[in-house]
């Protein structure tokens, strides 16, 4: 029989965060910096999953209109998997910009370092007040 997740697998994507995270405490001002673009990627991607499952719950009907019972098992899977993908990318994205803001506060101290800190800093604080208002103006 095949196996199409092996054990453990969702134990080493954990760890790999939390490694990505180590080095996202370690880095350098100007990694930290890219650090933090990168990081919006991932909210990025979340925005994406989400519009997903958006799109899926109202236009997917007119899509599927011809695709009977399978189209409609289809459609629903589609939802479940965009909707735990953007959970995921929401919390690896969220978590590391507030590490990664964090850090880059913590990282002013550096003399040699510290336009790119303050740099790295302000971009994560303004993605995650981002984030915030969209959700904020989405929902309301």
């Amino acid at each position: 029989m095949v196996r199409y997740f092996r054990e453990g697998e969702s134990m080493k994507n954990l760890f790999r965060f939390i490694h990505h995270i180590i080095n996202v405490c370690a880095a350098s001002g100007k990694k930290r910096l890219g650090y933090s673009f990168l990081h919006i990627l991932s909210l990025a991607m979340m925005a994406a999953c989400f519009y997903g499952v958006y799109f899926m719950v109202t236009g997917a009907d007119s899509v599927l209109a011809g695709a009977g019972l399978g189209g409609l098992v289809l459609s629903w899977i589609g939802i479940v998997i965009c909707a735990a993908m953007g959970v995921l990318f929401f919390l690896q994205g969220f978590v590391a910009q507030i590490v990664t803001f964090i850090t880059g506060l913590i990282g002013l101290a550096k003399a040699g370092e510290r336009a790119a800190n303050l740099a790295a800093a302000l971009v994560a604080l303004l993605s995650v007040v981002a984030l915030i208002v969209a959700g904020v103006l989405l929902f309301a």
